[in-house]
């Protein structure tokens, strides 16, 4: 994935935006951030970006770059 999100960090990926109450993403390294962005670069209230390692998802077989 090549998305870009202001909030990530070095060996992460951003894996899209969660309703607050609703972080049903499984990985271990799940990070929540603080703003999250629609596709045109607006600031979409009461979501919030998810983002998790490279690592983690390379070791499940996955291809972070297609997910």
């Amino acid at each position: 994935m090549t998305r870009y999100h202001p909030e990530l960090r070095a060996g992460e990926i951003f894996l899209g935006n969660t309703s607050i109450n609703a972080v049903g993403v499984d990985w271990k390294t799940k990070r929540l951030g603080e703003v999250a962005y629609d596709m045109d670069g607006r600031i979409a209230k009461h979501l919030r970006p998810v983002f998790v390692t490279r690592d983690e998802i390379e070791k499940t077989g996955l291809d972070p770059d297609k997910l």
